[in-house]
């Protein structure tokens, strides 16, 4: 019953998570970077953290960001970009 349920997350708004992302990233080692809390997120679109939560989740299983690291002040992530090969 959850797998249709994030399927619908995909939605703009973590089309546009994901520009945000890419924008702010910076190029390492062939890939691209970005340090972020979620709170900086909500605040950028003004939705709740559950929210913002549940995009980022739907980009991880779209595969299109993955965590490296987690800190109590937010996340690196590995962003890549829609038009990349697998």
């Amino acid at each position: 019953m959850g797998a249709p349920l994030e399927n619908g997350l995909m939605d703009d708004l973590a089309c546009q998570v994901h520009e945000c992302l890419l924008e702010q990233a910076v190029s390492f080692n062939g890939g691209s970077i970005i340090f972020v809390s979620i709170t900086e997120l909500v605040k950028k679109f003004q939705k709740n953290h559950r929210t913002i939560s549940r995009r980022l989740v739907a980009l991880k299983d779209e595969g299109l960001i993955g965590t490296l690291t987690k800190t109590p002040y937010g996340t690196l992530y590995w962003v890549k970009d829609q038009d990349e090969e697998p």
